[in-house]
């Protein structure tokens, strides 16, 4: 069985065993168990809108505290760490949101953001990271419009 299988069988198992669920107790789950891409199955009910817009929030959060971190933090290395701890947490929150079926326009913001936070930490795992969200439609069509080989700059 592969994983993808495995993740959605855990996932689905969790919902059927706890009815009554909320979005963030399920969110919760999927971010604990690292079930990001095994969220698809939710893409067309209402339980996926709801964790649509959980990270949404979350990502929104994230982008938010890292631009009040910039004006406070007068040391680029300093706010690099920051942000580089955020990078995760947004690349998967945005693979849920990928697997939820969101639409481009819904993420064309964030996507800009998030290749922006990538340039600023420039390291290898920053760019392993956001390179692992190829495959995805909305993301594939967003990288194929930007130049983002001039930014890399693996410090290996």
């Amino acid at each position: 069985m592969d994983q993808q299988n495995k993740g959605d069988n855990k996932l689905q198992n969790f919902l059927n065993s706890n009815a009554g669920l909320t979005a963030s107790e399920i969110k919760k789950l999927i971010d604990d168990d690292n079930l990001h891409k095994d969220v698809g199955f939710l893409a067309e009910t209402e339980m996926g809108g709801q964790l649509i817009n959980l990270y949404f929030f979350d990502i929104v959060e994230k982008i938010r505290f890292s631009k009040l971190q910039k004006e406070s933090l007068r040391d680029t290395s300093t706010y690099n760490r920051h942000i580089a701890k955020a990078l995760t947490e947004i690349r998967n929150a945005l693979a849920v949101l990928f697997e939820l079926k969101t639409s481009d326009n819904e993420l064309k913001d964030i996507l800009e953001k998030y290749l922006e936070f990538n340039i600023h930490v420039n390291t290898d795992n920053c760019w392993k990271e956001f390179d692992s969200l190829r495959g995805y439609n909305v993301f594939d069509s967003f990288v194929r419009n930007k130049d983002i080989e001039k930014f890399r700059n693996y410090h290996k």
